[in-house]
Order: structure tokens, then C-alpha cells, then sequence
């Protein structure tokens, strides 16, 4: 058995996995398009946040129990890639 990483999905979400990463192969790296991930991913509305910080950071909010915690960790640990390259994410759970 593997010592890190996800082994097993249940079909639901290994879909919407699979969803997001076609979508985040064809994204330019702007918000709106991150937002048009997580819609594919987790279908969430205003329950994620993303906040362009002007640094090279952005902060992503996640409202409590917006999404099952196999699904946050699908994205903190990023399988669904929602950040430009050289930009650093910080995940917020509130």
C-alpha cells in the first residue's frame, strides 16, 4: 500500500476529478477560469473564495462544509490545479 497520496475514489468524485483537470488544462490562469474548475470539480457557487493578493499569492477560502473532506483534499494538495505557475496558494477553511 502507498505511504502518501489518494488510492481509492468513489466514482462520483474521481468524475468531477477528471471534469476539473480537463477544465484546468485549458485554463489561461485567471480567476474566473479557477472559479470555472472548481464549478467542474465541486459544483460550489460562493462556497470557495479565491483572492488575488497582489503578491504572487492568493488565498482560497473554503466555507466550512462546503465540500467533503476527501474533496478539500483533492484541492489543498493539488490534483485540481486552481494556481498560476510561480504563484503560491494558501487554503483557508472557515
Amino acid at each position: 500500500a502507498p505511504d502518501a497520496g489518494f488510492v481509492d475514489l468513489p466514482d462520483d468524485l474521481f468524475r468531477s476529478a477528471i471534469k476539473a483537470k480537463i477544465e484546468a488544462n485549458q485554463w489561461k490562469g485567471d480567476i474566473p477560469g479557477a472559479y470555472r474548475i472548481l464549478d467542474a470539480a465541486y459544483g460550489v457557487g460562493d462556497n470557495i473564495t479565491i483572492t488575488d493578493n497582489q503578491n504572487m499569492t492568493i488565498t482560497v477560502n473554503i466555507a466550512s462544509g462546503a465540500i467533503a473532506p476527501v474533496q478539500e483534499a483533492v484541492l489543498t494538495q493539488g490534483y485540481i490545479p486552481i494556481k498560476p505557475a510561480g504563484v503560491e496558494a494558501e487554503y483557508v477553511t472557515a
